[in-house]
């Protein structure tokens, strides 16, 4: 009987809009987090270095002329190590364009991300690579893309176009990758080494940690 009326009377409250027939209403859902040592996302130094040899190709940034395949080696290879040594994502990386690139600040200035324009610090071994590869790109212009499809292009690679090369590259070393284990790995190797999580935090452009 104590049950029939209690139904009863919560039957009448939402009957007369007092009470909602679903409690959880208007309530987001919690975040989950994801697991930052997810170890089947995180390369072996071994395995950066295969990959990233593989995609270069034994081409180097610093040859006076680079025929069309060896540039495209050099290009998927800086871009791979965007993905690395800033922890961009690859879509954040492949939007770059040189006006986004403060060298001499060290920063990175990102227009396009998940999360909205954001400012990172330039490591400086990135730094040194990509000063190599704006004396091979010869930019015209400061709005030109850093990693155009084709040489002297306005467009930037492709999501698919990156994969691919990613896909081969891997299949030389040996092992599965994508280009969000470079990011994955960068940021989980650094919070093994006790960097704190709000630095963390901003340098892959988290809202918060608790929803990395």
């Amino acid at each position: 009987l104590y049950q029939t009326l209690v139904a009863q009377f919560y039957s009448w409250l939402a009957a007369t809009d007092r009470h909602s027939p679903n409690p959880m209403k208007g309530m987001a859902a919690p975040s989950a987090r994801r697991d930052l040592f997810d170890n089947s996302k995180v390369l072996t130094p071994e395995q950066v270095t295969a990959v990233l040899k593989a995609l270069l190709g034994g081409t180097g940034l610093r040859a006076k002329k680079l025929a069309p395949a060896q540039w495209g080696r050099c290009r998927n290879y800086v871009l791979a190590n965007c993905c690395y040594l800033a922890a961009l994502r690859a879509g954040e990386a492949r939007a770059l364009r040189w006006r986004n690139v403060d060298e001499g600040g060290g920063a990175l200035r990102l227009q396009v991300s998940k999360t909205g324009p954001k400012t990172l610090s330039l490591p400086t071994a990135l730094a040194e690579l990509l000063r190599d590869w704006r004396a091979v790109q010869k930019p015209k212009s400061e709005e030109e893309p850093l990693f155009p499809a084709v040489r002297g292009g306005a467009e930037p690679l492709g999501k698919r176009g990156f994969q691919y090369v990613l896909e081969q590259a891997a299949g030389k070393a040996g092992c599965h990758v994508t280009a969000h284990m470079f990011r994955h790995t960068l940021l989980t190797r650094a919070a093994e080494r006790g960097v704190p999580a709000h630095v963390l935090a901003a340098q892959a452009g988290w809202r918060s940690i608790r929803t990395a």
